[in-house]
């Protein structure tokens, strides 16, 4: 612990959401990963976003006070983290997906790091992608200057290796209407008005199945997609806010691309124009090679 930050040792509670839907395969070993924890001190609020195979059962095996089950209708995972965050009663909300896990460490590292760097309003940790295990991600610990800096090269969290206070999402949702690019919206949001610290251990498990986002993609339309949404001329004359919010773009023209949902792709060229889209590309490329 840095003592020059903090001499005083907290025990800080949390508030883990997990959004489910149809993760049948998964959410025992998920579930399981949080029990482990060697930090004890948490909760936990499954929404169970209208599952419709046999995920809800599998947790019928699941005896723990801690543990607070939440059905509803299908709405989308956006709709199930806000009803997580609303129903939260501790200070740090974590999120965790369905089908991803933590090291039994995560808790205990999150705590020290809220303890050592008292300022930060979100706790980002490294994290590793199961299929896709070669991100380039950052090795520095310690509070995030500039989040889109690092972020037009290198990968600083998922949606499961991050953790934020709630009073950060008093103004701040998660927006019920996109099924892509919601998560990394918020964390955009969240960015430009709250400290991060950062913690480069490897925590946190992120289970990515190839054929089903592939599925999704080609069926996905763009007025779902956050990229059809943002907006170039808000960004506080920060150049690197704007760099990154080309590549967000980019990405999501050459994934629309790659999975043939020309439709989508149109869409987004009309959106922001062809210039745009080209910068965008161009962007990402020299991002590639400067590496």
């Amino acid at each position: 612990m840095n003592n020059n930050e903090n001499n005083s040792y907290r025990r800080n509670y949390f508030s883990i959401v997990i959004p489910l839907y149809n993760k049948e395969n998964f959410i025992l070993s998920t579930i399981n990963s949080v029990l482990n924890q060697t930090y004890k001190y948490f909760e936990i609020i499954i929404i169970n976003d209208g599952s419709t195979d046999n995920s809800l059962s599998k947790l019928n095996c699941l005896h723990d006070d801690r543990i607070k089950i939440i059905n509803k209708e299908n709405g989308g995972v956006s709709e199930s983290r806000n009803i997580g965050i609303q129903e939260a009663k501790y200070d740090w909300i974590a999120f965790l997906d369905a089908d991803d896990f933590w090291d039994e460490n995560y808790l205990q590292e999150a705590n020290r790091m809220i303890n050592t760097y008292p300022k930060a309003d979100i706790i980002g940790t490294n994290y590793n992608c199961i299929i896709f295990p070669n991100y380039k991600q950052y090795s520095k610990e310690g509070y995030i200057s500039n989040y889109f800096e690092i972020n037009l090269k290198e990968y600083l969290f998922s949606s499961s290796s991050v953790i934020v206070q709630k009073k950060c999402f008093q103004n701040i949702k998660f927006k019920n209407y996109l099924k892509n690019g919601e998560d990394i919206e918020m964390w955009y949001q969240l960015a430009k008005h709250y400290k991060i610290a950062y913690n480069p251990s490897i925590l946190s498990f992120y289970r990515k199945e190839v054929s089903t986002e592939s599925k999704r993609i080609r069926n996905i339309s763009v007025e779902n997609d956050w990229s059809y949404y943002i907006d170039f001329k808000n960004c506080n004359n920060d150049p690197y806010e704007k760099r990154y919010l080309y590549k967000i773009v980019a990405s999501s023209s050459i994934s629309l691309f790659r999975n043939n949902n020309y439709a989508s792709l149109l869409r987004l060229i009309k959106k922001h124009g062809l210039f745009n889209i080209y910068r965008s590309i161009v962007e990402v490329i020299i991002i590639k090679f400067k590496k």
